[in-house]
Order: C-alpha cells, then sequence, then structure tokens
C-alpha cells in the first residue's frame, strides 16, 4: 500500500503525515472539510491537499482520521474511485462497523499522546490494527509493522479495556503532575526539585507491578500527616483538589488492606463528606 489518502487535519493526521514523510511516502493526499487546513497540513510535508467533495485520488488505503464522532458522517461522503481501497479509522473506542459501506475495512490506531504542533515517531508506540477479514488485518499489520514492531490485533471490547486503562495511565496521571506542578510553583518551590521521583515512579512502574511499590501515608496509615495534607489541600485553589486528595488516599489504603484509623470527624478523611 503505497498510495494514501488521509481524511482530517488534525493532531493524529499531522503526526502520521510526519510519520509516512519520515520513511519516504511520496504518494499521499489529505482531504478535509476545509481545504484551507488541508493545504496548510499538505504543504509541511509536500503533500496533495484535496477537498472531500471533490472526485478523490485512486488510492491504496484511505485514512479516517476525525473526531470520534464525526466517522461514520465523513464515511458517507467518501466517493472512492476503486471498492479495492481499504478504508480505517483511528478511533479506539469506535466500532470498524462504521465503515461497512465498504468493501475492506478496518481500524488503525497508534496509541500514544499527540500534538500537532509536536510530531511524535511511531516507532516505539503500539499500533493496533483490525479488519473486517483476515487479508484486511494481514494487509495493515505488514503497515503497521513498516513504522513500528509493537503491532498488535485486538477485538472493540479488548480496545475499550485498553482505552480505559490509558486514560488512567496517561490522561489521570498528567493531570496529577499538574497538580504537583502547581502546588510547587505556588509554594515558590522549582518543579525539578520532583524530576527524580517522577521519574523513579515510573521506571519502576515499567518493570514491575505498581501496587508492589506503593509507598505513602495512606499505605502507612498515617494519619497525622493525611490530615496535615487534607487542611493544606482545603486551603489551596480553593479547595478544588481536596476531594480528590481523599479519594485516593482512600483508594490506596483500600487496595492494600489499611485501616485509617481516623478519631477527628470534622478533620478525617471521610467518604461521605
Amino acid at each position: 500500500m503505497r498510495r494514501i489518502l488521509i481524511v482530517g487535519a488534525g493532531k493524529m493526521a499531522s503526526n502520521l503525515c510526519y510519520n509516512l514523510y519520515r520513511r519516504g511516502w511520496k504518494e499521499v493526499w489529505i482531504a478535509n472539510r476545509t481545504c484551507e487546513r488541508a493545504e496548510v497540513l499538505a504543504q509541511r510535508f509536500g503533500y496533495k491537499a484535496i477537498g472531500l467533495d471533490q472526485a478523490l485520488p485512486e488510492v491504496d488505503l484511505v485514512v479516517i482520521a476525525v473526531r470520534d464522532d464525526a466517522i461514520r458522517d465523513v464515511a458517507d461522503r467518501l466517493r472512492l474511485q476503486t471498492r479495492n481501497a481499504i478504508v480505517v479509522h483511528t478511533a479506539a473506542m469506535r466500532p470498524i462497523a462504521a465503515l461497512d459501506r465498504f468493501a475492506r475495512y478496518g481500524l488503525f490506531y497508534v496509541l500514544g499522546s499527540f500534538s500537532a504542533e509536536h510530531y511524535t515517531d511511531f516507532a516505539e508506540l503500539p499500533i493496533v490494527v483490525e479488519g473486517n477479514s483476515e487479508a484486511v488485518v494481514g494487509r495493515l499489520k505488514a503497515l503497521a509493522l513498516e513504522f513500528s514492531d509493537r503491532v498488535y490485533e485486538l477485538d472493540l471490547q479488548q480496545r475499550k479495556w485498553m482505552h480505559l486503562a490509558a486514560v488512567w495511565a496517561n490522561n489521570f496521571t498528567n493531570h496529577l503532575l499538574g497538580i504537583s506542578h502547581h502546588l510547587l510553583r505556588d509554594a515558590s518551590i522549582p518543579e525539578q526539585i520532583m524530576h527524580p521521583i517522577i521519574r523513579q515512579t515510573f521506571e519502576r512502574a515499567l518493570i514491575t507491578d505498581p501496587r508492589d511499590v506503593q509507598t505513602g501515608p495512606a499505605l502507612r496509615g498515617d494519619v497525622q500527616t493525611l490530615r496535615m495534607h487534607r487542611q493544606m489541600m482545603h486551603t489551596w485553589k480553593g479547595g478544588s483538589y481536596a476531594e480528590l486528595y481523599d479519594l485516593l488516599s482512600h483508594s490506596i489504603a483500600r487496595t492494600h488492606g489499611v485501616s485509617l484509623q481516623l478519631t477527628s470527624t470534622s478533620e478525617a478523611l471521610s467518604e461521605e463528606e
């Protein structure tokens, strides 16, 4: 598959173009609802832009890289020149049946966190594929292996669990790191002071079960420290993150069978609050 049409001009489309360009792909077209955005993206890599409602080129693969809720609408608008083209979307949480008006269809999903401004090489990232036939799966796996050696075939239910796990590992973790960053900044402490422990945390998590290396006051049942932290969280940012501190502390304690013996109701970490 050497002739590709990418539908979309956002984060995923931009990173896909970058990775195709790095690997020497020449025959790439970019289509978008607003042709101007397609032209901007195409010019970065020397590719060709086309309006979504124009006559589309004859290609081997169509990658629909748009919002999850727009996949079906975009697919219905496509007028392909050949029935042999494989049409895929890039949304882990959506069934490939959204593309069942085509003869050959599937999914090409790269598990990563992407930006339209800072491109990411797919070489170190997992790529997940699914297809409506073994032949389609084989073609998509072959394509994925041109980018990464971490290629997986997962069905919709597996992808849903994978996506949920990724939200915990990436989105929630990033949110918590942001809280840590701003706590330090507001206390006039250089954020670099936390870099070694952050690095250590992730290095450990990659080589063992994170639960086996859990530390902290909730695990120890250190009620005095927990209360002090809770009081501090109530004074910071109007207490916006105090409940989150409580929930996470309780979750750690329950997971490890720790009983938090709290004697002061007004200061205690209470699930009823």
